[in-house]
């Protein structure tokens, strides 16, 4: 995309925003049922001209000038449809096309992921010197067993639809996520991840968020991968937009995109949800309505909490992360 066609897009945009509302006041207001951060970093002190272009320029580097925005603006004013669509059409016209969009999110997760490793490097002492180890190199994937705790896993261990995870002596074992998932979610879409603090649940997520980012840039049938920490679904609805913004933040990709590749019914996922024993009880509801609703197109919900955080249910198969030991 040119910044000749954004600088067009985006001047148009100005432009029509300024014809649409009195002053700088209501378009303020309007911003509010936009994004309440965005409302917020809008100073009081603008002309109309001045706070357009500011809100476009901050709106486009949030993504948020996507087709929510355009449908709010034509709420707010009905009678200037056919202005509102010629402007919105520009912005679609110079969107990327979704196999574009897929590659851009993925390679985000990949890029963002090895940033985060950096960051959480490890310093090691030599007799020479100190060497940088990132966690990447080092991390080990842990074996996840089966939850004995009261009350779980009694379909996984009566139903006959469940294809077992035997390990070398025929047993149902320790093994690793994917392994479980790939295995056992005939009969699973939820997966819960039980695990004492510091045992490695938030780590585990973000490498099954890296490995699943691969394997779908190698075969495109695959599902995407979405890591939400719980916590942040606790203010919105269980809509696209909301979503794409508690999942923007990690890696730091691209809300706009994510949004498109979302409303994609094309698109199949695998959502990742951190921390569910942090949130409050509406945020365990979502996370089951992810797993339940075809809307979603979840091929596995995959949760962490501390145990026992909730009462789980008999189709929802609980693994236990093995207790950290410092050697």
């Amino acid at each position: 995309m040119s910044s000749e066609i954004d600088r067009d897009r985006d001047g148009e945009l100005v432009e029509l925003l300024e014809g649409l509302f009195f002053d700088a006041g209501e378009l303020r207001r309007f911003t509010r049922g936009v994004d309440t951060d965005l409302y917020n970093e809008l100073p009081n002190d603008m002309s109309l001209n001045e706070l357009a272009f500011t809100l476009v320029g901050k709106a486009t580097k949030r993504g948020l000038v996507d087709d929510e925005f355009f449908v709010a603006l034509r709420q707010k004013r009905p009678k200037r449809r056919s202005d509102i669509d010629k402007v919105a059409a520009l912005w679609s016209a110079s969107g990327t096309d979704t196999a574009e969009q897929r590659q851009r999110y993925l390679h985000a997760i990949d890029v963002g992921y090895a940033d985060r490793s950096t960051l959480t490097s490890i310093v090691t002492s030599t007799s020479e010197m100190d060497e940088i180890v990132t966690i990447d190199e080092v991390y080990v994937p842990p074996q996840l067993s089966l939850s004995t705790a009261a009350g779980t896993n009694t379909f996984y261990q009566t139903s006959s639809r469940t294809a077992a995870v035997p390990d070398d002596e025929g047993d149902a074992g320790s093994h690793q996520l994917l392994d479980w998932i790939n295995f056992a979610q005939e009969a699973h879409k939820l997966f819960i991840i039980t695990g004492e603090m510091g045992s490695g649940k938030t780590e585990l997520m973000y490498r099954t968020y890296l490995e699943l980012a691969r394997s779908a840039s190698d075969t495109n049938t695959a599902p995407l991968p979405l890591y939400i920490r719980a916590r942040d679904l606790e203010s919105g609805a269980l809509d696209c937009g909301h979503l794409a913004q508690a999942a923007a933040g990690e890696l730091f990709v691209d809300r706009e995109g994510l949004y498109a590749l979302l409303e994609d019914p094309n698109m199949h996922w695998v959502y990742l949800i951190d921390g569910l024993d942090e949130a409050n009880a509406a945020v365990w509801r979502q996370v089951r309505v992810l797993a339940r609703e075809p809307r979603y197109r979840a091929t596995a919900v995959i949760v962490t909490s501390r145990p026992p955080g909730v009462i789980f249910r008999p189709n929802e198969l609980v693994l236990s992360l093995p207790r950290w030991n410092r050697h």
